[in-house]
C-alpha cells in the first residue's frame, strides 16, 4: 500500500527512488535557476556598460556645446550682438563637431549673427526651442528639428543671454548635426553587437546607427531603463538605456537576447537537463534491476500458484536453480505445500466419492421404500368403499409421491456435490404430471406452469413440493365440478432476495373466511409455509377464480 493505495514491488521501487533523488534535483534545479538569474543580470549589467561608455563618448559633444554657449554668451561681442559677432563666431567656434552653426538672436527672436550666413529679418519666435529658452535659465535642448540656418535636420542647444538688469536679451544656441551623430555611433565598437540610437524624452528617434531601426523605440522611456522589445519579425532583443544630456536625450543600446543570453541559456538548460537525465538513468537501472533480480520470478511463482490453483500440483522445481536465494526458498516452499495438499487432496476426494456413493444409496433405497408405500395406499384405497377414507388415502399417496419425486430427482442428479439439489422447473413439471394423473376425474382442466431458472436444496425442496400438492389438489377438488373445464396456472419467479409461487385457478371460488380455508390442506400449506420462513396468503371470488401466494426468501434456499 502506499498512500492508501495498492501499487506494484516495481512502482514502489521506483517511486522510492524518486524520493531519494528529489531533493537533489530540486537544489540542482533551484541552484539553476540562481545561477540563470545571475548570468541574466551579469548580462544587463554588460548591456548597460556598454549603453554607457556609448554615451560617454557621445556627451562629449553636448559638453563642449554647452561650454561654447556659456563661453559665447559672455563674450561682449557676442552679448552685445555688435558688428564683429560674425567674425567671432567663424574664427573662434568653428569645427566643434559635431556642432555646424552658433546663433545669436535678440530678445525679439531676430537672427542677429551667425557661423553660416543667414536671410535678413529672419525670427525664431514661434519655435519650440526658442520659447523654451526663453522661459529658462538652463541649457535647453531641442526636440529633433530642421535648421532654419544650417537647413540640416538639427538638435539646437540654446542658453538665455541676460543683459545687465537680469532681463532677458535673446539666446545664444548650438545646432548639433544629427546626420554626424549618427556616423559617431556607427563608427562606435558598440555597432558591431548590436543597435545602439539617440533618443529624445518625447520617444522620438534623434539618430541610430543604422537606416532602419528592427524594432519600434518603447515609449516613455527613461534613463536606466531597460526591458525585452520584439521586432517586427517577433525576435526577442534586451535593451537599456542611459542619460546622455539631462532629462531631454538618451542613449538606448540593444542587442539580441538570444545572442546576448546564449552561453546563460545553454549552461541553464545543461544544469536543468542534467539532474533529468541522471533520474532517468537511474530509473532505467532500476527498472531493469528489478525486472531481471525480482520481477520475473514473481511472475512465474505467480503463474506456479495459478497451476496449483487450478489443481495442477506437479510443479517444476528445476525451473527456479538459477533465481535469487530467497525466491528460490519460497519455491521449494510452493512445491512442498502443493505436494502437501495433492495429498490431501486425494484423502478428501476419495472420502467425498465414498460418502456420495452411500448418500446416493441412501435415496435409491428411500425412493424405493417410498413407492412401496405407495403402491400399498393404492391397493388399499381401491378396497376401501367409504369416499371420504378413499379421499384421504389419495390424498395421502399424492403427498408421499411428491416426497420419492424429490428423491428420485436427488438420486438422478448429474454433479455429485455434498448437498443435492432440484431445480424448480424440473420439480414443478414433474409434479404437474403426477396430479394430473392422480385426478383423471377433472380430464377437462388445464395445468401448467412457468418457472425462473433456480436450484433449491433438498431441504427446501420437500416443503415446497408439498405445498405444490396441496394447493393444486385443493383446486382439482374444490374449484371444479366433475368434468367442468378450467385451468389451474402454477408461476415460481424470484424478484430480488425473494421468490414467489403463485397457484391460480379459474374456477368457481371460495368464500376464504368459511371452513374450508381453515381445513387441513390450508393448515398444511401454512405450516409447509413457515418451513421456508415464508408467509401464504389466499384470495379468491365466486366469479374470477381463487389463487394462492406463497412469498419466502431466497435465501432459505440456500
Amino acid at each position: 500500500m502506499f498512500f492508501g493505495r495498492s501499487i506494484s514491488l516495481k512502482q514502489g521501487l521506483l517511486m522510492v527512488v524518486l524520493a531519494a533523488l528529489l531533493p537533489i534535483t530540486v537544489t540542482s534545479v533551484l541552484q539553476s535557476i540562481a545561477n540563470w538569474r545571475t548570468m541574466q543580470n551579469a548580462a544587463m549589467a554588460t548591456l548597460g556598460a556598454n549603453a554607457m561608455a556609448v554615451a560617454e563618448r557621445e556627451r562629449d559633444a553636448f559638453l563642449v556645446s554647452n561650454r561654447l554657449l556659456m563661453v559665447g554668451s559672455a563674450n561682449p561681442d557676442i552679448r552685445n550682438m555688435t558688428d564683429r559677432c560674425d567674425a567671432v563666431l567663424r574664427t573662434g567656434f568653428r569645427g566643434h563637431d559635431p556642432v555646424i552653426n552658433f546663433v545669436r538672436t535678440d530678445a525679439s527672436g531676430r537672427a542677429r549673427c551667425s557661423i553660416i550666413p543667414f536671410r535678413e529679418g529672419l525670427s525664431f519666435v514661434g519655435e519650440p526651442w526658442w520659447e523654451e529658452t526663453k522661459k529658462s535659465r538652463l541649457v535647453t535642448v531641442s526636440q529633433p528639428t530642421f535648421g532654419a540656418v544650417s537647413r540640416k535636420p538639427v538638435i539646437i542647444s540654446a542658453l538665455a543671454v541676460l543683459n545687465d538688469k537680469g532681463e532677458f536679451d535673446g539666446t545664444f544656441s548650438a545646432g548639433l548635426d544629427i546626420s554626424r551623430l549618427a556616423r559617431s555611433i556607427s563608427d562606435a565598437p558598440e555597432a558591431r553587437t548590436g543597435v545602439i540610437a539617440i533618443i529624445s524624452r518625447s520617444g522620438d528617434l534623434v539618430a541610430s546607427d543604422t537606416d532602419k531601426m528592427p524594432f519600434a523605440v518603447p515609449p516613455g522611456l527613461l534613463a536606466g531603463s531597460s526591458g525585452l522589445i520584439r521586432t517586427r519579425g517577433n525576435e526577442k532583443w534586451v535593451y537599456q538605456t542611459v542619460e546622455l544630456s539631462g532629462d531631454d536625450l538618451f542613449v538606448l543600446y540593444a542587442e539580441p537576447r538570444a545572442r546576448i543570453m546564449k552561453a546563460a541559456l545553454t549552461q541553464f538548460r545543461a544544469s536543468i537537463i542534467m539532474p533529468l537525465v541522471t533520474i532517468l538513468l537511474t530509473l532505467c537501472a532500476i527498472w531493469f534491476g528489478t525486472n531481471r533480480l525480482v520481477i520475473r520470478w514473481l511472475t512465474r511463482l505467480r503463474q506456479l500458484s495459478e497451476e496449483f490453483t487450478k489443481g495442477n500440483f506437479s510443479g517444476n522445481r528445476t525451473a527456479f536453480a538459477t533465481a535469487p536465494n530467497e525466491l528460490r526458498g519460497l519455491s521449494d516452499d510452493l512445491h512442498t505445500m502443493a505436494e502437501v495438499i495433492d495429498s490431501r487432496t486425494a484423502e478428501l476426494t476419495a472420502a467425498l466419492d465414498t460418502k456420495t456413493k452411500l448418500t446416493r444409496e441412501v435415496h435409491h433405497r428411500v425412493k424405493n421404500n417410498l413407492q412401496i408405500v405407495t403402491s400399498l395406499l393404492t391397493m388399499q384405497a381401491s378396497r376401501v368403499t367409504d369416499d371420504a377414507a378413499q379421499t384421504a388415502l389419495k390424498q395421502s399417496r399424492a403427498r408421499i409421491v411428491a416426497l420419492a419425486l424429490i428423491h428420485r430427482l436427488s438420486y438422478e442428479q448429474e454433479n455429485d456435490s455434498a448437498e443435492p439439489s432440484v431445480t424448480v422447473e424440473t420439480l414443478m413439471g414433474e409434479l404437474c404430471k403426477q396430479l394430473r394423473y392422480a385426478h383423471p376425474e377433472n380430464q377437462n382442466v388445464d395445468l401448467s406452469f412457468r418457472a425462473d431458472d433456480y436450484s433449491l436444496p433438498v431441504d427446501s425442496a420437500v416443503p415446497l413440493a408439498l405445498f405444490i400438492v396441496e394447493a393444486v389438489t385443493n383446486c382439482f377438488r374444490h374449484a371444479f365440478p366433475a368434468n367442468a373445464p378450467g385451468k389451474i396456472e402454477m408461476t415460481f419467479v424470484l424478484v430480488g432476495d425473494k421468490a414467489i409461487l403463485s397457484i391460480e385457478d379459474n374456477g368457481q371460488g371460495y368464500d376464504v373466511n368459511a371452513g374450508l380455508a381453515r381445513n387441513m390442506g390450508t393448515q398444511l400449506m401454512q405450516g409447509f409455509a413457515s418451513q421456508l420462513n415464508g408467509t401464504v396468503t389466499f384470495i379468491s371470488d365466486r366469479n374470477m377464480g381463487s389463487s394462492t401466494t406463497l412469498h419466502f426468501p431466497v435465501t432459505a434456499l440456500s
